[in-house]
């Protein structure tokens, strides 16, 4: 439990929280002055759990250089502490606005299969005007990624692995690239540019119930993350947030 208490508080204290829309402007308007390699993350309820169960992931939040926060999980767990949980921040919804600011730009993406991978690449050249310049699955081992990338400079690379690979990875091509990137950890977001997976209605997002839409649309395969995960995720921020109460 001190790990929890310990971990909790450093991912808590790690999440730049967005309190308006002038807020989200002045990020986007920011990665235009990076000058080294530069992680974008995204903490939700899994990731919480995780930093639980896969003690490495850990030192992938504590690689980040921007966390934002992810869904009604965080917010909940950061108003039970009696902190303003600020703008969900989700990576569905932040990472197309982030693709428009980088117009005109070169990207990587890592990420999915065949063929989301090639729909992707497709739309972010034809809506967005940002040449693919590397187009690789998202199953291959960390040097094969950082070879691909090392020697072709890219103003953006999406991860699109998963956690906590893309975390992961993420941190390993930062502490190796000698040019400056924006490494985003994106998720899913690639399968959804791609539609093979569907957003939730307009409705169901603003009430922070989206994750509910894509447990009733995937049972078998978020059964664990979403019903087990949630459970998990909710006794631990009662746990945590007695602790720091006191």
């Amino acid at each position: 439990m001190r790990k929890l208490n310990s971990s909790w508080s450093y991912a808590i204290s790690k999440i730049n929280l967005i309190n308006s829309e002038n807020d989200t402007d002045n990020l986007l308007t920011s990665f235009d002055n990076i000058n080294a390699p530069t992680i974008l993350g995204f903490l939700n309820a899994h990731g919480f759990n995780y930093l639980i169960e896969k003690p490495l992931f850990f030192e992938s939040i504590k690689c980040m250089d921007i966390i934002l926060r992810d869904g009604i999980g965080v917010e909940i767990l950061l108003r039970m502490q009696g902190k303003d949980p600020g703008e969900n921040m989700n990576g569905t919804d932040f990472i197309p606005m982030l693709l428009e600011q980088y117009r005109n730009k070169t990207i990587a993406i890592v990420a999915t299969k065949s063929p989301y991978l090639e729909a992707t690449s497709k739309i972010l050249e034809e809506h967005f005007s940002i040449e693919v310049i590397i187009a690789e699955d998202g199953f291959k081992s960390d040097d094969y990624y950082l070879s691909k990338l090392t020697g072709r400079p890219v103003d953006i690379i999406l991860l699109g692995m998963g956690m906590p690979k893309q975390e992961r990875v993420a941190c390993i091509l930062k502490n190796k690239l000698d040019y400056p990137v924006l490494i985003v950890c994106g998720g899913a977001i690639v399968d959804f540019l791609a539609g093979r997976f569907t957003r939730a209605p307009e409705w169901i997002r603003k009430i922070g119930m989206e994750w509910f839409y894509r447990f009733l649309n995937e049972p078998q395969r978020l059964f664990k993350r979403y019903i087990f995960g949630n459970v998990k995720f909710i006794l631990r921020s009662v746990y945590c947030s007695k602790i720091i109460s006191k």
